[in-house]
């Protein structure tokens, strides 16, 4: 009986993937439940007949991205490199599934009608955004430590639209008045692409923080190399992000003056989400600046990357 230890050995490197998965699978379960209560007390079933076929997509693909979520996480926690994979497996699955269904809400109700002028729609869009810019930084990086911080952005979106769709609850949807054609289009998806990257940003400046605030010793520890992220590269990547995200907001904001010149003849009218376009522009242009210019660095970057994705989400559901 001298194979005891190694068979204690076995059994410790297999009980990290079950637990994982049997995590997965209970808060999977309980969301669903949850969010099927909601329906209920809000006399708005969401079985399946009493939604469209996008509807039925969009909600697999939060529960993987969910699933990916719950699985990054456990990955920080375990090191293990199985729970990893397929973390980053249910993340592509989502996204991929999200952008389908995405593609089949547009077929069903038009590309003028509400495929991409619907809260909860937009939202959907950010969410597979989001995952895609992180999945590339993951593959070039070769590193998930950001998975775990990325992620929970990724699911509080994932269940602004659960919450959403189960009580057709929506924020005031995107102004009509000139969303008949394509350049609308092309504005709002770099507009979210470019939210996508700052959500990217401020998990990496989380991140940063986080990394700088564990021991040495700790870090040491670690039983996978990618948690050895160091900082200057952590910082290099975020500016790199948020580089991107204002060149796509850019981009987005000569299309919204574009259109705005067409349908009413002025360039701005100074509206509330123009004033907020402006606003993010300015912050994230002054953060570049000063990283540029000023060579600022550190955590001061970090929390100024932070502040500015909250920025974001406020001009959002402002």
């Amino acid at each position: 009986m001298n194979q005891g230890p190694f068979q204690s050995t076995r059994r410790t490197q297999l009980r990290s993937p079950v637990t994982a998965w049997i995590v997965v699978i209970s808060l999977c379960l309980g969301f669903m439940l949850a969010v099927e209560c909601v329906a209920k007390e809000n006399q708005n079933s969401v079985m399946p007949s009493a939604l469209s076929i996008s509807d039925n997509v969009i909600i697999y693909g939060n529960l993987l991205l969910l699933a990916s979520t719950i699985l990054y996480l456990l990955h920080l926690y375990f090191r293990t490199q199985e729970i990893g994979i397929w973390a980053t497996r249910l993340a592509i699955a989502g996204a991929l599934v999200l952008v389908a269904g995405l593609v089949v809400g547009t077929t069903e109700t038009g590309l003028a009608d509400e495929s991409l002028t619907s809260s909860l729609n937009v939202m959907t869009l950010f969410s597979s955004a989001t995952v895609v810019i992180y999945l590339v930084m993951e593959k070039i990086y070769r590193t998930r430590s950001a998975g775990a911080f990325v992620m929970p952005i990724v699911a509080a979106a994932v269940l602004f639209v659960a919450f959403g769709k189960s009580t057709q609850y929506n924020l005031s949807d995107i102004q009509q008045t000139g969303l008949q054609n394509y350049w609308s289009h092309a504005q709002i998806l770099t507009n979210i692409i470019a939210y996508g990257a700052f959500a990217i940003a401020a998990a990496l400046a989380i991140l940063y923080l986080w990394r700088q605030a564990i021991s040495r010793q700790a870090l040491e520890q670690a039983a996978e190399k990618p948690f050895q992220f160091e900082l200057s590269k952590i910082e290099k990547v975020m500016h790199q992000a948020i580089f991107f995200g204002v060149l796509l907001l850019a981009v987005s904001t000569v299309l919204g003056i574009g259109m705005s010149l067409q349908n009413s003849g002025e360039y701005l009218h100074w509206e509330a989400k123009e004033a907020w376009s402006a606003s993010i522009l300015l912050l994230y242009s002054t953060y570049l600046y000063g990283g540029r210019v000023r060579k600022w660095h550190g955590r001061k970057m970090a929390y100024w990357a932070v502040i500015g994705f909250c920025l974001v989400m406020l001009s959002f559901l402002a």
